[in-house]
């Protein structure tokens, strides 16, 4: 038992003479108390708290070291002072209260001085209004508020030259104002036709929309033939011969006869009608539609149909020319050529899809000294009396199978 004890008393001598002195520490601190020995590590200790952090909370097993600088030489002699006093806690688990009270509170006291850093002066409150300070003279510089006021921009008049006279601007206001009416009185027949066409017996939703699509592209049509008329010429009877040449030869060309593209147009056109009564007197009305919207629908992927309606377009064209060198009695130059051109694609359409719906849309004319019919008609430039009679059709009337109205006949009254 002795030579135990011997031996572990040279152990732990060795350890206290050889483990326990820091290098660099003189001599005389070799037979030090443990407290005075701590006391003595942590004043030869390099502690820069700018630069290091040790944990406020010391474990039993642990020494916890961190911080965000630092050499390598500090690191590793902080490292290796920890683990010899962490060696020699453990050896003088059992030591006397005294002395382990007094190593709490100076690993308290440590611990705090290491938390709250050495230097007390300063703070983060000095520090935000030191940061903030500097922001604010960048903000200042960058956010300066113009607060000068301005007034807003004036209208500037206009003073346009009237070179007409007073007796020319009565006139076109007069003009004008019948046109206002003439528009009118179509959007009230328009509105009526729609009642109609809702009222009509088995006329379904589909039925309905394709009908009215029809009378609003038939309604622009007219506003579009009226439109070019009156910028064509600003005397008002050669208007009105104008636009009635132009929907008799739209009508002639495009929405009397389908578009089959062949030399043998009319003999087409004339077996086509045979067979549609032929299929309503046999096979029943349904079979007849059916029979007309497969014809129409196979045209509009014919290559000489589209073929035959730009020879159409040109032949449209040429008598347009003629129009205007008889009637305007001028060199027949088309000056609305854009306007034209929309006249003629919206004819294009209309040459096919008039007639292939489920209820084929014809053209009816009204012939002179025909009573006055507001169901049917459309009067231009006068108010409507029953009592009149048509003097003039400038254009003719659409409707359906179904005696419904697509376009009013628009007419001069005696």
């Amino acid at each position: 038992m002795s030579s135990v004890s011997s031996h572990d008393g040279s152990e732990k001598e060795g350890f206290y003479h050889h483990r326990s002195v820091p290098d660099g520490l003189p001599q005389r601190y070799a037979a030090m108390r443990k407290t005075d020995l701590l006391d003595t590590l942590d004043a030869v200790r390099h502690r820069d708290t700018d630069a290091w952090s040790v944990a406020a909370t010391i474990d039993d097993q642990e020494s916890v070291v961190s911080g965000p600088g630092g050499t390598a030489s500090q690191i590793s002699s902080s490292h290796a002072a920890s683990l010899r006093l962490e060696t020699l806690r453990d050896l003088t688990a059992n030591g006397d209260n005294a002395s382990s009270i007094t190593t709490e509170d100076d690993k308290r006291s440590r611990s705090n001085a290491a938390e709250f850093g050495d230097d007390g002066a300063r703070s983060a409150a000095g520090d935000f209004e030191n940061s903030d300070s500097s922001d604010g003279e960048e903000t200042h510089v960058h956010n300066v508020v113009n607060d000068a006021i301005s007034a807003p921009p004036q209208p500037q008049p206009s003073f346009a030259s009237v070179t007409k006279s007073y007796a020319e601007l009565l006139e076109e206001n007069e003009m004008m104002q019948n046109q206002i009416r003439s528009l009118h009185n179509a959007q009230k027949h328009q509105a009526e036709m729609i009642s109609n066409l809702r009222s009509l017996t088995g006329c379904d939703e589909e039925m309905y929309g394709r009908a009215l699509h029809l009378s609003q592209q038939l309604a622009r049509l007219a506003e579009l033939v009226t439109r070019f008329v009156q910028e064509s010429t600003p005397l008002p009877d050669k208007r009105i011969t104008l636009e009635q040449s132009l929907f008799s030869a739209i009508t002639e060309l495009y929405f009397y006869s389908l578009p089959f593209g062949t030399e043998n147009q009319q003999l087409l056109n004339l077996a086509y009608a045979d067979q549609i009564r032929r299929f309503q007197s046999t096979l029943g009305t349904n079979f007849a539609k059916w029979y007309r919207r497969q014809t129409v629908q196979s045209l509009s992927l014919n290559p000489a149909t589209k073929e035959y309606l730009e020879q159409t377009r040109s032949q449209m064209t040429g008598r347009l020319t003629d129009m205007l060198a008889q009637i305007l009695e001028s060199n027949g130059v088309i000056n609305h050529r854009e306007q034209w051109d929309e006249i003629l694609d919206l004819c294009t359409v209309l040459s096919l899809e008039l007639h292939g719906g489920d209820a084929d849309v014809m053209v009816q004319p009204i012939a002179p000294g025909s009573k006055y019919d507001e169901d049917v008609m459309a009067v231009m430039g006068d108010l409507p009396d029953k009592d009149r009679i048509v003097k003039t059709m400038v254009s003719p009337l659409f409707v359906d199978e179904e005696e419904g109205v697509l376009l009013p006949a628009r007419v001069l009254l005696e």
